[in-house]
């Protein structure tokens, strides 16, 4: 699978959750908080921290974390992948 074929499956993971809206962050939390991994597939893992509302998304290049950090560059990457 190429990076664009698993950038895609997160895409519709995301669209199809409710983690859009809150803080998104592409490294792990040093204290501890406590976060449940939510997707993990392809080498790329989401974890949530229900009590503080943000999502960390590990293993994506920073040309896609850019694309899913904003609502714009979300819509926008998604309108080139459907």
């Amino acid at each position: 699978m190429n990076i664009s074929d698993r950038f895609y499956k997160l895409l519709n993971f995301l669209r199809n959750s409710n983690l859009l809206g809150m803080q998104v962050f592409d490294c792990e939390s040093l204290v501890g908080d406590e976060r449940e991994c939510v997707y993990s597939e392809n080498g790329i893992r989401v974890l949530v921290s229900h009590y503080w509302d943000y999502v960390e998304v590990l293993g994506i290049s920073d040309e896609e974390f850019k694309a899913i950090s904003t609502r714009k560059g979300f819509l926008t990457h998604l309108k080139k992948h459907l």
